[in-house]
């Protein structure tokens, strides 16, 4: 979704939308282990009617068990994405008052179209005059402590290292831009979190820029390590939304 011409003078163009692809992949996965023993139930009936008592029994006792848990697993995994959704609309509404010079990609399909990172997709991208910046989003709440070896979460480390993550986007997009641009362009990780947890701290772990929701619109309006021609953004800009 792009915004409308007249705002768009005043402030960044933005394309997509935040958060869907998070929606979607939560009911996606919820969905499935109900919809597994659906189709053991409909298993189980089948044996039933040519006489196979005994397998049928198993299989309905399986179904039985996975419609049981099914349902609280579910709606555990439905709030967990939907939680990353809002912290990504957080995230896209600080980045909506970036100057015009500046385009904001949400949901960027890295798997189709043009080809980024080779799967998935990456939360936000920010294209200007300060370089290209891949953004990680995060929405945890709780406390989050940013070390020179990593990021600790209520004390402990992440099960997903989030700082791997963004490194390993950063790279692909930027392999992925190399040979479809005439100039190498500043190409810049950034691990933003949107929950309650350092909300307005500001941080860096080696060239990982690590900053809470309060923070963010400064540290990307304000750098000034790389700068890009207008035409090598005109041409990133076009080819981001391909990608969407």
């Amino acid at each position: 979704m792009e915004r409308s011409a007249p705002e768009a003078t005043a402030r960044a163009a933005v394309y997509g939308d935040p958060g869907d692809r998070a929606r979607l992949a939560g009911l996606m996965r919820a969905a499935w282990p109900v919809l597994v023993g659906v189709f053991l139930a409909g298993a189980a009936l089948g044996l039933l009617a040519v006489g196979r008592v005994g397998a049928a029994g198993a299989i309905l006792l399986t179904a039985a068990a996975v419609l049981l848990v099914a349902p609280e697993r579910s709606a555990r995994r439905v709030r967990a994405f939907h939680k990353g959704a809002r912290g990504e609309g957080r995230v896209a509404a600080a980045l909506a008052a970036l100057p015009a010079s500046f385009a904001v990609f949400h949901g960027v399909d890295v798997g189709a179209g043009v080809a980024l990172s080779g799967a998935g997709d990456i939360d936000h991208i920010v294209v200007g005059p300060t370089g290209v910046w891949v953004i990680e989003t995060k929405c945890w709440d709780g406390q989050v402590e940013v070390r020179p070896d990593g990021i600790r979460f209520d004390g402990k480390p992440p099960s997903r290292d989030p700082v791997a993550q963004v490194r390993r986007l950063t790279a692909r997009v930027a392999d992925g831009l190399a040979p479809r641009l005439p100039n190498p362009l500043p190409v810049r990780p950034l691990l933003c979190f949107a929950g309650s947890g350092f909300a307005d701290g500001e941080a860096a772990i080696g060239e990982v820029a690590v900053c809470g929701v309060g923070r963010l619109l400064d540290r990307v309006a304000d750098e000034t390590r790389g700068r890009i021609a207008d035409d090598d953004r005109t041409r990133l800009v076009e080819m981001l939304k391909q990608a969407l």
